[in-house]
């Protein structure tokens, strides 16, 4: 990936056409983690384990994963808002040294 341009002119900055396709890509994952996690949620609700290691299960390794996979979503969300305010703060930056 070429998120960084060339120094054959001078440094000219990142590339915010890249760095907004990598925000979508991030987004996607993000999305995709998160449907991932409703389902894994469904199924381990659907399951006919009963009993304490059950429950031991279900109170806290299902939530310490949840808990998990909720935060990596989070987190490549934000990564991908601060890639675009950077793509645009780029921009702008690119657009008045022109």
């Amino acid at each position: 990936m070429a998120a960084l341009s060339g120094f054959s002119q001078g440094f000219s900055g990142a590339d915010p056409i890249e760095m907004r396709r990598l925000a979508s890509k991030l987004n996607q994952e993000a999305d995709a983690m998160t449907e991932l996690l409703g389902n894994l949620r469904r199924k381990v609700g659907a399951t006919q384990w009963k009993g304490l290691d059950a429950d031991k299960f279900r109170a806290q390794h299902w939530e310490s994963i949840r808990g998990a996979m909720a935060q990596a979503a989070f987190a490549l969300r934000n990564e991908a808002l601060r890639l675009q305010r950077h793509a645009g703060l780029q921009t702008r930056t690119s657009t008045r040294n022109d």
